[in-house]
């Protein structure tokens, strides 16, 4: 019949060409089907910066079975490492590597991993003010004309919130020329060129950059961990029901499109304050606003890749006393919720408690709005100043790896600029901070921090550790401003001090038995108190202790 092969008309030759052929065509499907099976996550990429001097995991999802081997041209790794895939796919290794350098080449499975540098890589999380690029940030024209940096390398984590754990995300390394700059993280960007020149030009930097605005810090922890620690079920109900509600794609997208119009004719509020860009429409349960999803979708699909530590910029979505709907908890929350985040991520680093905590460096929320200046009670309805308590109490809890960086002293361009353009000195700042906590630089950066608060008469005597060569103002002002005093009924009063040594000396004549002491207690406070290394003072409250002189 046409179109069948004939065994009488077929030299034997032409079986084995036959049977050839089919078994090329077999393994080739097999090798195809293989290479769909075989995943490594995006950080696993060309031009990706592995944490040098560390047993880096390597981890994926393969072909039940499957052996993979790893293998490197550093020096000192001579023989392969292997891994062989479990049941379900899943398949890790460690492997070691050496001090920083590169370029290197990395082979996992089959593929190549070319542009491979080792040195400091570091976790960059946040919302806006951590998202903002260096194109918006002051002097813009003039820092990117000089980011030469090909050993800085950024992997931006691409927004895609998840409802559930995912195992990988989506982003790629980017490297750091005067071309690719302008979009990337301004406080990282800083933050990495400092922290380089620090350690030496010849040391790669990588920083996973995992940033979205205008979001609360409950969609950056794990949801059954914020359950355990939530006041009530109010914000998991609201969005649960937002969840529950039925989605019509065709209604969202035009909905949107109406919204980027207006955006684009009107960007700006009648403050003069920008509109923040319409999002791209998802279902509620995959929403960015949703707890979790953001740990879901941009932090936990990151881990356990090998850092040295993360910086962490967030709060001023959490500032509202009491939010209009329940999107996010209270102010009052933040600190109990930041902690709960630091060690969420610890474990999900692989961070034993026991052991150590992953490094957590953490800006303080900046200036905002207008200075209020009477001299009676002290404005009590600052849900700034409550988150800014919140991220020093959280920080005071984990003494040993949580380092916060004051902002308060820094400019703002606006009475409503929630996005100060000043980023230079807060990446600065940061890499310090890092250089002494992390690295183990001997070196000043920080501000004074209060240690003990003692009463003297009608009066309090602060003393305080990290003064560096010394208390200063910080300002032209002639005297220390931001200070209230309280009685036993926690009502602040104004109150003024002055330098004294290496002690600042508070006193009120509206409050004549003081019991707590505060700073920086406003959404715009007159902050100027720090040292002579040019570091400030962070907003802070204390109860007095110590016996009266």
């Amino acid at each position: 019949m046409p179109g069948l092969i004939s065994r009488k008309r077929l030299h034997p030759l032409g079986f084995s060409v036959l049977a050839v052929a089919i078994g090329s065509f077999a393994f080739v499907q097999k090798e195809r089907t293989e290479a769909r099976q075989f995943h490594l996550p995006a950080m696993f990429s060309d031009h990706m910066v592995l944490q040098e001097k560390t047993l880096a995991k390597v981890w994926g999802k393969a072909r039940p079975g499957r052996k993979i081997r790893i293998s490197a041209d550093w020096k000192g790794f001579e023989e392969p490492v292997s891994a062989v895939a479990d049941e379900s796919g899943n398949w890790h290794a460690f492997i070691e590597t050496p001090a920083a350098g590169g370029p290197y080449e990395l082979r996992v499975g089959r593929g190549k991993i070319r542009d491979v540098m080792v040195g400091q890589v570091w976790l960059a999380a946040g919302q806006s003010n951590m998202q903002m690029s260096l194109s918006a940030a002051e002097d813009a024209e003039k820092e990117i004309a000089k980011a030469d940096h090909p050993e800085i390398r950024f992997f931006k984590v691409k927004r895609i919130p998840q409802a559930q754990p995912a195992g990988f995300c989506e982003g790629e390394w980017i490297v750091c020329t005067p071309e690719t700059a302008p979009k990337q993280s301004a406080v990282s960007y800083f933050f990495a060129e400092t922290l380089q020149r620090e350690l030496g030009n010849e040391t790669p930097v990588g920083v996973l950059v995992s940033a979205w605005g205008s979001t609360a810090i409950e969609s950056w922890i794990p949801r059954p961990e914020l359950e355990k620690i939530a006041p009530d079920r109010s914000v998991f109900e609201y969005h649960d029901s937002l969840s529950a509600q039925p989605y019509d794609p065709e209604t969202a997208f035009a909905e949107y499109e109406s919204a980027m119009a207006d955006w684009l004719e009107n960007p700006l509020r009648e403050s003069g304050r920008k509109k923040l860009k319409p999002q791209k429409p998802l279902p509620h349960a995959q929403h960015q606003s949703r707890p979790g999803n953001l740990f879901n979708g941009m932090i936990h699909p990151l881990a356990p890749y090998s850092v040295a530590g993360a910086i962490w910029y967030q709060g001023e979505s959490n500032t509202a006393l009491a939010p209009a709907e329940p999107v996010c908890y209270p102010a009052e929350n933040y600190g109990r919720f930041l902690c709960t985040l630091f060690e969420c991520w610890s474990k999900c680093w692989e961070l034993p408690q026991q052991e150590r905590r992953l490094p957590f460096l953490v800006v303080q929320l900046p200036r905002i709005g207008d200075r209020i200046d009477h001299p009676g009670v002290a404005a009590e309805k600052s849900g700034w100043a409550v988150v800014r308590a919140g991220q020093q109490s959280a920080a005071g809890a984990f003494p040993d790896s949580v380092r916060l960086i004051s902002t308060i002293d820094l400019p703002i361009e606006s009475r409503g600029d929630i996005h100060p353009k000043a980023k230079r000195p807060v990446g600065e700042r940061l890499a310090l901070a890092a250089l002494r906590s992390v690295y183990g630089r001997d070196l000043t950066a920080c501000g004074p921090i209060p240690s003990r608060a003692v009463r003297e008469g009608n009066s309090i005597r602060l003393l305080f550790s990290e003064t560096g060569h010394g208390l200063a103002i910080l300002d032209d002002a002639e005297v220390i401003g931001g200070f209230t005093l309280a009685p036993e009924n926690g009502i602040f009063h104004r109150a003024t001090a002055r330098i004294e040594g290496e002690t600042v000396l508070v006193e009120s004549k509206y409050c004549p038995h003081p019991v707590f002491v505060r700073y920086g207690w406003e959404d715009h406070p007159a902050c100027n108190l720090g040292n002579r290394n040019g570091f400030s003072t962070a907003p802070f409250v204390r109860r007095i202790s110590g016996k009266t002189n």
